[in-house]
């Protein structure tokens, strides 16, 4: 199936929940593959025979979900014309509201969305599940940072399967002192549903890169009337000595926790400002910028409290 370049302007109409979108990305994202045999993915291959990258969407579902898939068609397309033009890389969009595609979705274990690297080397073939960049979605739709997050992950990904060394891989985990840290931010996890907030704290060093780091942190939660409100409104909830180790860092993400709600439950269109600030070992401190958020929950879990 030949893919196409899909335009975001057609999509602004399309107003599917975003709690309802992101629960579907989390049912894809723990499931394994299904029924399909092909071998678990390795690390790496040297010299595929050929690789494909196949994702799965849907016309009826939310922009910040079609804007992704406008970065998978341009990450593969426009990074790799040689590669396609040789027939070593094909890209294949699978249309989920399609029946006829039931049974594809099925081998393959996948929701929209959902994303696959599939490399054959020597008749053998290993499919790989990427789950990460969906940590990069962008209910903005205009966030420049976050589609470079998304577009270098992937890339990275594609690399990998074909075989050509990753200059600018995410790092693995390692700890450094606590200085290094040069900036923080923090990311709302797509696991989120109404008894906590799932949250990736993210340190950065001053090449950019992501650290672990130990200390402690104060996570504050404010109500967002609307997503065109600027206004802070009242503080919803505030967790204090929330503990950062290399026991919660996670390889690309940063460091994620859950923080269970004491005295508030979102609804399903709740919106917030959120802030973290980190405290090191040191006694040195380091804050992220209030954050909007939109609270997010499973599929389920959309009705009035």
């Amino acid at each position: 199936m030949k893919s196409g370049r899909i335009s975001i302007k057609n999509l602004t109409a399309i107003l599917i929940p975003a709690a309802l979108c992101t629960a579907v990305i989390m049912t894809g994202c723990s499931q394994a593959l299904a029924g399909n045999s092909t071998t678990p993915a390795t690390k790496t291959t040297s010299n595929p025979d050929g690789v494909v990258v196949t994702y799965f969407y849907s016309p009826q579902t939310a922009a910040s979900i079609h804007l992704a898939t406008e970065w998978i068609i341009e990450t593969v397309e426009d990074g790799y014309p040689d590669q396609i033009e040789q027939g070593k890389l094909t890209l294949v969009g699978i249309n989920a509201d399609d029946p006829a595609n039931e049974s594809v979705m099925q081998q393959y274990g996948a929701q929209v969305p959902s994303l696959f690297i599939s490399t054959t080397e020597k008749g053998i073939t290993n499919t790989k599940r990427i789950e990460a960049i969906w940590l990069y979605l962008d209910d903005s739709l205009q966030d420049a940072g976050l589609k470079a997050q998304f577009e270098t992950m992937l890339g990275n990904e594609v690399n990998e399967a074909l075989g050509i060394p990753v200059t600018s891989e995410t790092p693995a985990a390692t700890t450094t002192a606590d200085n290094g840290v040069s900036s923080l931010e923090v990311m709302i996890l797509l696991s989120s549903y109404t008894e906590s907030l799932d949250i990736a704290v993210i340190p950065y060093d001053a090449a950019g890169d992501i650290i672990s780091v130990s200390g402690e942190l104060s996570v504050k939660l404010w109500h967002r009337e609307g997503c065109f409100t600027q206004e802070i409104g009242e503080l919803l909830q505030q967790w204090d000595g929330v503990p950062v180790d290399q026991s919660n860092f996670v390889d690309s993400i940063g460091h994620t926790m859950s923080l269970p709600y004491h005295d508030f439950r979102p609804h399903s269109a709740s919106l917030g400002w959120l802030q973290v600030v980190l405290t090191l070992k040191d006694g040195s401190s380091i804050s992220t910028a209030v954050t909007p958020i939109q609270v997010r929950r499973p599929l389920g879990c959309c009705e009035e409290e």
